[in-house]
């Protein structure tokens, strides 16, 4: 299912909130951020100047004016189902986009020094414009200051001193389904365990600070129908049954300790309603449940415990819908460190948290939100449970030491404190005593508490001693063994020290005995082509071999074989005869072509072998054929040939027996012409063995059929370039035609389908025409030409681009263009976000062309009019204004100022 959000061109912004953290190195610099949402798509600047002023009530200097510089990258923060992609992307469902400001007096700076503490530090913040609210006056003719979106934050410096503020963890715009109840929960954090509470107001807007209102039926406390806020928790119900964008506001107040307010801020974001039927799952029917522990269950949704107390207890969410498959999110691992939730079942869904009470945490309030698995809408629901850590005396787990160590004890809850025993302590009336016990001892501290909470508790320290251990291994001289990090292989007493179970020293004593090894050596020799038998192995090379046993203690005894291979000579000769001879080999006589040995004795007793080859050659008769061009000659017959024919050489085989060679000799022909062709300018043809451009002579050679060259010669000519001339852009009001013309050449085809040099096209929207040009030689050429068309009653547009010094003198200023315009507000920046020209002149003038209607006199290109010429460069434009039927327009976008 795709659904939309409303969304004017000119309304964008669903969402802003400020938040701050303190430098605890410099208690006086805070990073201020300030959280701004837009809906997709569409983007933000990349910074925001004289938007923000700082004041304060305690008579210091105000900061210099700042400004906004984006951080990070924009996060897409849409609450959709996993496998929908929102139009912040590209996706068709809408999307929102949170982008990250920080404030800071001047670029590269990311922070902002306050001169002093001050219980007033006010940073308020203004921007255009809000995404069309259906509960809020924004959008009536004349109110434009009303589209404004706001955000502020209070910090209270004097009461809490670099102190940072609670920051929201939930999702920003949460879409609800009309007519169907809704629960949502603002979930917040507080880094160092501050109260938070919450209000509705009203959001703010224009003249930063100044609150909008509400229309009835809607209010401030109640901007949706039925909405009830819980002020402890910060969850909201509500049961809206028109569809809408819904601006909600609600104060985030933080307290200390003693239950002094340090700080506040209005969250300001948008609950969109939209055309859905997807019920979302149901909060727990009976609160928590299956509370144990030492804690105590206050009501359903809130427990108390006391320092050191274990607590437990089960959230369960359920659909009405039985397919649908729920999760759960929540903060609590968050909120509370060191805390564990597990989660069981899909519908219903059980939530288990558990956590051990800790100093640090006196009260805070954690949020469960279940999440179905609808698509693309996801279904929510929120719960949030409430606790409070009473005050206690807690000592923290009990410790370990080894022998003489000492432990840091310390006491937690209380003011003052009284420890026993005391004998091993170094004080026994302060809140950290060291501890130094010789056995485990149990130590006890009673503080000056009263109340529910224990105003006792024990810690005991253990005290282990170091073991020892003895071992004895053995290994074979050459080998080593790994003793106390170090490989040994000597004989002798090692030690190794190891941290034992309990954080000790385990001392492992290891006796370490080497046994010998044994080389026994032995001499072998063979003759070349035998092998000898060495550990299950034949060896034919000569070579040190060994053959391993084993001793009686388990080491290698190693029989070392040194192996030499005497030669077997093998000596080659070659013998040729022609047919009809012989030779005697081995006192033999050998008359066919073969190998045939004769067999002596080396003095080493191996053999020594004449190896003969004898060749037994004939007469050689041998045919070929040879090919020539005309021109070229070969030798053959003794002399040098041209002609074609048969001759014969007689020669002398390799093995001097007559060889015959006979010759086919032909002679082939040679070929030559030339050719004319002709090419369009821009076209190429390859000639000469490269592709050609430019008119001339060009050759190329080939092999014809028998192999000689034929020669082709290519005369081109390149024709001049066609020039298309085209008649200029124009600009038409709707219903009105206008006449193109093209020349420079033969024919001409248009992107309409229509021929000839001139066409009338009468086009309901801005278009682009193209008209192909082809000449007496069929060469092509194109040309573009667009028509902008101005819609009949209502419409404003802003030139991307004009020249100051055009002959045109519509064209060498820049004018506001459109017709039924009542007021405007044209603002142009410079790259760096400064204000070079603004002006709210909406006087009409009707256009050289006859039309209407050009507004204001027109910004020259100098900066704020004052005949101060700007270089050529982009710069930014935002126009604003009304047309006279009263509908409201907005338009930003850049300009291009050229010389």
């Amino acid at each position: 299912m795709g659904f939309s959000i409303n969304n004017a061109s000119a309304n964008h912004l669903p969402g802003a909130n400020i938040t701050w953290t303190c430098n605890p190195s410099n208690p006086l610099e805070y990073t201020i951020t300030l959280e701004l949402y837009r809906l997709c798509p569409g983007t933000l600047g990349s910074f925001m100047n004289n938007v923000t002023t700082i004041t304060n009530s305690c008579g210091f200097t105000n900061p210099s004016t700042p400004r906004w510089t984006h951080v990070g990258t924009p996060i897409d923060v849409n609450q959709l189902c996993p496998s929908a992609t929102s139009n912040c992307g590209a996706g068709s469902d809408p999307g929102v986009w949170l982008f990250t400001y920080v404030l800071s007096a001047g670029w590269p700076d990311t922070t902002l020094t306050l001169p002093g503490d001050c219980d007033n530090w006010k940073i308020e913040f203004e921007f255009c414009c809000r995404n069309g609210p259906t509960n809020l006056w924004t959008n009536t003719p004349g109110n434009f200051g009303l589209n404004m979106i706001g955000a502020s934050a209070t910090l209270n410096t004097l009461t809490a001193p670099c102190n940072n503020s609670p920051t929201v963890t939930s999702g920003a715009i949460p879409y609800a389904c009309a007519g169907i109840d809704f629960n949502y929960c603002i979930a917040t954090q507080d880094i160092e365990g501050d109260s938070v509470a919450f209000a509705m107001v009203l959001p703010e807007g224009t003249f930063v600070g100044s609150p909008i209102t509400h229309f009835a039926p809607y209010t401030a406390a109640v901007p949706l129908t039925g909405f009830v806020l819980d002020p402890v928790t910060g969850c909201f119900t509500f049961n809206e049954p028109t569809v809408g964008n819904y601006v909600v506001a609600i104060q985030v107040n933080s307290y200390d300790s003693i239950g002094q307010l340090i700080s506040s801020f209005p969250y300001d974001f948008q609950v969109i309603v939209l055309a859905c039927t997807n019920a979302p799952p149901t909060n727990p029917v009976s609160g928590i449940t299956n509370f144990t522990g030492a804690g105590t269950q206050i009501d359903s949704n809130t427990f108390e415990a006391c320092f050191g107390d274990t607590v437990c207890f089960d959230v369960v969410f359920q659909d009405a819908d039985a397919g649908d498959t729920l999760t759960i999110v929540q903060d609590g691992t968050t909120v509370l460190p060191n805390s564990t939730f597990t989660q069981t079942g899909i519908n219903p869904i059980t939530g288990t948290f558990c956590w051990v009470a800790q100093p640090g945490y006196l009260g805070n309030v954690m949020t469960f939100t279940a999440n179905d698995n609808a698509c693309p809408i996801v279904g929510i629901t929120s719960f949030a449970v409430d606790f409070e850590i009473g005050d206690g005396v807690y000592t923290g787990p009990d410790q370990i030491i080894c022998g003489s160590q000492t432990a840091q004890l310390e006491a937690f809850g209380a003011s003052s404190y009284t420890w026993t025993p005391t004998a091993t302590l170094s004080c026994s009336n302060c809140p950290n005593p060291i501890a130094s016990p010789s056995v485990t001892t149990t130590y006890t501290v009673t503080g000056n508490l009263s109340g529910i909470c224990p105003n006792v508790s024990t810690v005991t320290v253990s005290v282990l001693a170091a073991l020892t251990s003895s071992l004895s291994t053995s290994i074979c001289q050459g080998d080593s063994s790994l003793i106390g990090g170090v490989y040994q292989n000597s004989s002798g007493v090692y030690n190794d020290t190891l941290t034992s179970i309990g954080g000790c020293d385990s001392v492992v004593v290891t006796t370490l005995s080497v046994n010998p090894t044994y080389l026994i050596p032995q001499v072998q020799s063979i003759c070349e082509g035998d092998s000898i038998l060495v550990d299950s192995t034949y060896y034919s090379a000569t070579g040190i071999y060994d053959d391993t046993l084993s001793s009686s203690l388990g080491c290698d005894s190693i029989i070392r074989v040194t192996l030499t291979v005497n030669p077997a000579y093998v000596t080659p000769e070659t013998i040729n005869v022609c047919t009809g001879d012989s030779v005697s080999i081995g006192g033999v006589y050998y008359s066919t072509s073969g190998e045939y040995d004769d067999t002596l004795s080396t003095t080493l007793g191996c053999d020594s072998i004449i190896r003969v080859t004898l060749t037994v050659a004939s007469q050689f008769v041998l045919n070929f054929s040879s090919s020539i061009c005309s021109g070229d000659s070969s030798y053959i017959g003794g002399s040098y040939q041209t002609t074609s024919g048969i001759y014969t050489d007689s020669l002398i085989a390799s093995g001097g027996c007559d060889s015959i060679r006979i010759t086919n000799l032909t002679v082939g022909a040679t070929n030559s012409s030339s050719a004319d062709t002709s090419l369009c300018f821009g076209d190429s043809i390859l000639l000469n063995g490269a592709y050609q451009t430019t008119t001339g002579l060009y050759v190329d050679s080939f092999l014809n059929v028998e192999n000689c060259d034929s020669v082709v010669t290519t005369n081109l000519t390149v024709s001049s370039p066609l020039s298309v001339q085209m008649s200029n852009d124009t600009t038409i009001m709707s219903g009105a035609t206008a006449i193109l013309t093209a020349s420079g050449g033969t024919t001409y085809s248009w992107s309409t389908g229509q021929a000839g040099s001139s066409i009338s096209v009468s086009p309901t929207t801005t278009t682009s025409y193209w008209v192909n040009v082809s000449d007496s030689l069929g060469c092509i050429n194109n040309a573009q030409v667009t028509v902008t068309v101005l819609p009949e009653e209502y419409a404003v547009y802003v030139p991307n681009v004009f020249s100051i010094s055009s002959e045109n003198l519509e064209h060498n200023r820049l004018y506001v263009y459109g017709r039924g315009v009542e007021s405007l507000e044209l603002k142009i920046y410079n790259r760096w976000g400064g204000n070079v020209y603004e002006t709210n002149d909406a006087s009409a003038a009707t256009r050289s062309d006859g039309q209407c209607c050009s507004y204001g006199i027109g910004w020259d290109g100098t900066y704020k009019q004052t005949g101060e010429p700007l270089n050529s460069a982009v710069f930014a434009y935002t126009l604003a204004g009304f047309f006279s039927n009263g509908t409201e327009f907005y338009e930003s976008g850049n300009i291009t100022l050229t010389k």
